[in-house]
């Protein structure tokens, strides 16, 4: 998504998308890897830690991890345990954001997997001649092929730029999530404008330092794991992305997620979009646009996502 944060560029005063993902990622300043290799050997714990995290978490926190609001139906029950049987979704696909991965829904692959719920949470690939010929239409295709071979009733849920192939997708789907989603029309027209080049370079460019910042509120080893697997991207899929696609509201159930502070998307954005559709809405206190996935409120975030679900979609 483009939760890679970046430098802001002359004159401006904040960060935007484009520039935050520029700064998320980044070399440790010597320009190679991620530095030395007790570095990564910590990273990597912390992505196997998160991905097969499976403890029980409770959704109904109080604010500082998190709060519910705005939520039509009520909340509480199917939260604290791992039984199937209280949870009426089967599967979910979560779908990253430029720039980044599957690795980014770990923490929230955990969670849902403890709920029962069978998760996808695969990469968007690049097309065979390679990823500056690379377009929107082939990451979607990529989402509806995912989501078409899990079994029902199922949630697709997407960050960033996997927020708006996510609303592409929803009426295959039985609810939607949709974290710091890149909005479409006529939402898109207050994003901050930027020029992006074929192929954008967030993994080449990154640094150590960008990706703290991108991350204030996470520790240091998944700080230094997102730093090591941050990607490039397509230019052509966000020029797409931000010349604002025309979607119609979903007919299921949506749950939009929003940071207390976001410089790429920032949040009064998704917020308007939720008023306009009267979807519900997550208000976090993560301060910046990867952090419902990443930061140390993550896993209380992905648990009232599952709590939402459990009353949002109905079964039989």
């Amino acid at each position: 998504m483009l939760h890679h944060g970046a430098v802001g560029g002359a004159g401006q005063g904040r960060l935007h998308a484009g520039q935050a993902a520029d700064a998320r990622r980044g070399d440790d300043g010597a320009g190679h890897g991620s530095g030395p290799d007790r570095h990564r050997d910590q990273a990597d714990c912390v992505g196997q830690r998160a991905g097969h995290q499976r403890r029980a978490v409770r959704g109904d926190r109080p604010a500082g991890e998190g709060r519910l609001r705005d939520l039509a139906r009520p909340v509480g029950a199917g939260v604290t345990g791992g039984d199937a049987a209280l949870t009426a979704i089967r599967a979910a696909l979560l779908v990253h954001g430029a720039g980044g991965g599957g690795w980014e829904w770990n923490v929230w692959r955990g969670v849902f997997e403890a709920k029962g719920i069978a998760v996808a949470a695969p990469d968007l690939q690049p097309v065979a001649a390679g990823l500056a010929a690379t377009g929107f239409d082939d990451y979607l295709q990529q989402v509806r092929d995912a989501l078409s071979v899990m079994p029902r009733p199922r949630v697709v849920v997407g960050a960033s730029l996997g927020g708006l192939l996510a609303l592409h997708v929803a009426e295959a789907a039985d609810a939607v999530v949709l974290v710091n989603p890149l909005p479409p029309a006529p939402w898109h027209s207050d994003l901050i404008v930027r020029t992006w080049p074929d192929i954008v370079p967030w993994h080449r460019q990154a640094r150590l330092d960008g990706t703290r910042r991108a991350l204030p509120d996470a520790d240091e080893a998944t700080a230094l794991f997102a730093f090591r697997h941050w990607r490039d991207e397509s230019g052509a899929v966000l020029r797409h992305a931000y010349a604002g696609d025309e979607i119609a509201r979903p007919a299921c159930p949506v749950l939009l997620v929003l940071s207390q502070v976001d410089d790429d998307v920032p949040p009064s954005i998704p917020s308007a979009m939720a008023a306009a559709w009267s979807s519900d809405v997550l208000q976090t206190v993560s301060p910046s646009h990867v952090g419902p996935l990443l930061d140390r409120h993550a896993t209380g975030i992905a648990a009232q996502a599952v709590e939402w679900l459990n009353h949002a979609v109905q079964v039989g």
